[in-house]
């Protein structure tokens, strides 16, 4: 599979250095771009996500998972995607997934997959 350049990640990210390296790097198998805000996050999540490959947006505070999605969004849109994959950092959301995912928005390109 090619990776996609018309779909981006979105990461937000607190105190994730443990995992989000894995993460981008499983994204990044599939698609060019991944866009990590890092939430004021006191340990190496930013380095590490931008080690991994990821467009890194650090937030001098931490001002909530909502907040980070938001950003990460606008920072995401301003490329132009066609669409946007949501994940968290701590790799609840396996990467490896994503082919299904992608497939099925291809298929009827609905509003949400």
């Amino acid at each position: 599979m090619d990776r996609r350049s018309d779909i981006v990640a979105v990461i937000p990210a607190y105190d994730a250095a443990a995992s989000v390296g894995e993460v981008v790097a499983g994204v990044l198998e599939q698609l060019t771009r991944v866009v990590v805000v890092s939430d004021g996050s006191r340990d190496d999540t930013a380095r590490v996500a931008r080690a991994a490959g990821a467009e890194v947006e650090e937030l001098p505070a931490n001002r909530g998972k909502g907040f980070a999605l938001r950003r990460g969004i606008a920072i995401a849109l301003s490329g132009g995607p066609e669409a946007l994959v949501l994940l968290d950092a701590d790799a609840q959301h396996d990467p490896g997934d994503l082919p299904a995912l992608i497939d099925a928005w291809d298929r009827t390109r609905p509003e949400l997959v």
